[in-house]
């Protein structure tokens, strides 16, 4: 097991938001992860039952990036425990860190997407 660096920036920028202020941010860091425990897949989610796409058993924090290939259904995600933590959007990604024991869940919202997902396990 050898740990690798994931670099990972967010840039928010927009000027006269509501009329009154600019958002001008970026926000850069360094995530370690095991190099042995990372997984790269393209998956068909279900609208009629959540799919688990990290158990409760993972052992650690688990990095993952979602893509919603979809372009006109949402992507619910969800704690294996059914706690929703959101959607993503048709077109859109996310990129969080699964808490270790909580797992995650998808499921499309009104008809079968395809979703990109990587996932890394925290060092």
């Amino acid at each position: 097991m050898a740990s690798q660096l994931l670099n990972v920036g967010l840039s928010l920028k927009a000027s006269n938001i509501n009329g009154l202020l600019t958002l001008d941010k970026k926000i850069d860091g360094i995530l370690t992860y095991n190099d042995q425990d990372v997984t790269t897949d393209t998956i068909t989610v279900a609208h009629g039952s959540a799919t688990e796409l990290i158990t409760t058993s993972a052992g650690a924090d688990i990095y993952v990036y979602l893509k919603n290939t979809d372009t006109v259904n949402k992507i619910k995600t969800q704690t294996s425990g059914n706690v929703n933590y959101g959607h993503i959007n048709p077109g859109d990604f996310s990129f969080y860190c699964v808490k270790e024991g909580e797992g995650l869940k998808v499921q499309a919202t009104t008809a079968d997407i395809v979703l990109e997902y990587i996932t890394f396990k925290k060092a």
